[in-house]
């Protein structure tokens, strides 16, 4: 995780943390990880390249909403793996699983100026919803997330 994203802040720039300066905060953040999934509400992933057998980037599916059953989902990959379709395939893969686990409707939320993302949630039948101007705690700035959505087909 530290290696192939956490450290970076070209990959980190749209997130909500700062890039990681030792391998010591990664692991931190993986034992949080570990401590948000065991509360049901959210669950998190990290993403092995088979070939390289190393974590390449991580996914989150945050149940927003118990009673909509609504669900928030978000991804981040090192830059070393951007423009292979990887993300693209990975959100895929959480949305069939969300819905098969009784997820009614999902979102992506994305800062407006990150095109990649848009571009990984459009490819995923996403709709664009709304954008708002939220306070981004990182660098005390505002911000326009836009929101995309996808209900599930009955």
């Amino acid at each position: 995780m530290f290696n192939n994203w956490a450290k970076d802040s070209e990959v980190t720039k749209y997130l909500s943390w700062y890039p990681h300066r030792d391998v010591g905060a990664s692991s931190l953040m993986l034992e949080l990880w570990r401590g948000l999934s065991s509360k049901e509400k959210m669950t998190m992933w990290v993403c092995e390249d088979k070939k390289l057998k190393e974590v390449i980037g991580s996914v989150s599916l945050l149940l927003s909403d118990e009673k909509k059953r609504l669900g928030e989902i978000g991804f981040c990959f090192g830059k070393n793996f951007w423009g292979q379709g990887i993300a693209t395939e990975v959100l895929a893969k959480i949305i069939e699983y969300a819905f098969s686990i009784g997820y009614e409707m999902l979102i992506c939320r994305t800062r407006q100026e990150n095109i990649a993302a848009k571009k990984v949630i459009t490819k995923n039948n996403m709709e664009y919803l709304e954008t708002k101007e939220v306070f981004w705690l990182k660098d005390q700035k505002n911000y326009f997330l836009d929101t995309y959505i996808i209900k599930k087909l009955i």
